[in-house]
């Protein structure tokens, strides 16, 4: 009987124990292969082909991406259209891999961002804001504008056009050049400088930065794509988003709430005439108007761009 009752003691306290003991340790994770822990933000640069006038900006390009990857803890990848069979792919490889900017320095990319935008709309793409990467078909908007500036200038007499040598790609902007001529209905004969600035002749001469000579017998209408101090002297025609910002400012963006303006590539090309600047600041240019009879005709011919009543020849 006492072996009884000291079993239902023995269970008694078993039962009464079983509640007291601790808790079993919680099962811990390792965040690197359960796929919870962070991932660097991507962001991307394609660089423009060797040996053509865009590729000027690839060093600085690449030296601000690094820069970006120490300041922002994120993960760059900078790469050019060789590494891939085409630059579509290219330009696909950072669509797929979700990044968050990419900085396109390849002209010939301008002709592909818009179905790549529509297709990876995470993804910002943006081309390279440097007047050497400006796609050919905005500059001829400006060579446009050129040509019917100077046949309003010079309604009968010899002009004569100066494109860079090393950039053989341009010599497609000089139908649109005289296309501009003839629709100012000017009688004027134009003549390509085969030489370069060298063989600057008759009443004035058109030239496109940075082939514009820095001193000429005639009156001359500079094209330019960027800030060129030099043009005292000139009428130009300028190209004014290329001044927004450098390099490091469009890197910037990419952390920034995106914002556009849609169509806004013809009438980025202002018109005046660059005088010198005297007094305290003598040598610097000051950009003075078009005379006013002068100016509406010119406006007029850029809204037609803008709205594309006007038809570029090859383009």
């Amino acid at each position: 009987m006492n072996r009884w009752r000291l079993l239902i003691l023995g269970l008694i306290l078993i039962l009464l124990t079983a509640g007291c003991r601790p808790a079993s340790p919680p099962v811990t994770t390792n965040q690197e292969f359960t796929g919870s822990g962070t991932v660097p933000v991507l962001i991307g640069a394609i660089r423009a082909s060797t040996n053509t006038p865009a590729a000027m900006a690839n060093d600085e390009l690449t030296a601000v991406m690094r820069q970006a990857k120490r300041k922002y803890g994120v993960q760059v990848q900078v790469i050019s259209p060789a590494d891939f069979l085409t630059l579509e792919e290219a330009l696909k490889y950072f669509g797929e891999n979700q990044a968050k900017g990419v900085l396109v320095a390849e002209p010939e990319a301008a002709a592909l961002l818009p179905a790549i935008r529509e297709h990876y709309p995470e993804t910002r793409f943006e081309m390279l804001a440097a007047g050497e990467t400006l796609p050919v078909k905005d500059l001829a908007t400006g060579v446009y504008l050129a040509g019917s500036l100077a046949g309003h200038l010079v309604p009968q007499g010899n002009l004569t056009a100066i494109f860079p040598p090393d950039k053989p790609g341009l010599a497609a902007l000089e139908p649109v050049l005289r296309a501009g001529i003839l629709g100012s209905n000017s009688q004027a004969v134009l003549t390509i400088a085969a030489g370069g600035s060298e063989n600057v002749t008759g009443d004035l001469f058109i030239a496109m930065h940075p082939a514009v000579p820095a001193k000429t017998p005639a009156q001359g209408i500079a094209v330019l794509t960027g800030p060129n101090p030099g043009t005292a002297g000139f009428w130009v025609v300028q190209n004014s988003s290329i001044a927004q910002g450098t390099i490091a400012n469009q890197v910037e963006k990419m952390f920034q709430p995106e914002t556009r303006q849609p169509n806004a590539g013809a009438l980025a090309w202002e018109v005046y005439y660059a005088d010198k600047r005297e007094g305290q600041n003598r040598g610097a240019v000051v950009k003075k108007p078009l005379p006013p009879e002068l100016a509406e005709k010119i406006e007029e011919i850029r809204q037609e761009l803008q709205t594309g009543a006007i038809n570029l020849p090859n383009f």
